[in-house]
């Protein structure tokens, strides 16, 4: 008798609290893996509609790479170019002076040998007007007398 009132508050006290709490705990794990699977579908959803952003962006993060080497590529020949310029620039200028000066000289001395032409030339021509002077002194002295 004894042992049937032990069972009978064992199972009245323990084993149908624990029994009912276990199916509570049953229940409330299902509900949680349900919440789980749930937001764990959510996540996947919001993962595939983020994905392609992402690869996007990662290939816009490769493209702007790339035109940056290109940038600096273009920047470093642009550079290149702008000072075998200035060398062509400067070589062309220091020639053109030299072919300046030469020809500076050239026309001095075409100049002093025009001038000395000029002189002679001028140096004859009032020779000569002196002697048709005294030529024609010559005659209108003779027709004087």
């Amino acid at each position: 008798r004894v042992d049937a009132v032990q069972r009978s508050f064992l199972e009245t006290h323990v084993a149908k609290p624990m029994n009912e709490m276990w199916q509570q705990l049953e229940e409330s794990a299902k509900d949680q893996d349900a919440a789980a699977a749930k937001l764990r579908g959510e996540v996947e959803a919001k993962l595939a509609e983020i994905k392609p952003v992402v690869h996007e962006v990662e290939r816009l993060v490769e493209d702007s790479k790339d035109t940056k080497a290109k940038l600096a590529s273009s920047q470093a020949t642009l550079h290149s170019e702008i000072d075998k310029c200035h060398r062509e620039l400067e070589a062309g200028r220091a020639a053109a002076e030299e072919d300046i000066a030469r020809r500076h000289k050239e026309l001095q001395a075409e100049l002093a040998g025009v001038s000395e032409q000029s002189k002679a030339l001028q140096d004859r021509l009032t020779g000569a007007v002196n002697e048709h002077r005294e030529e024609i002194g010559k005659v209108q002295r003779h027709l004087e007398a």
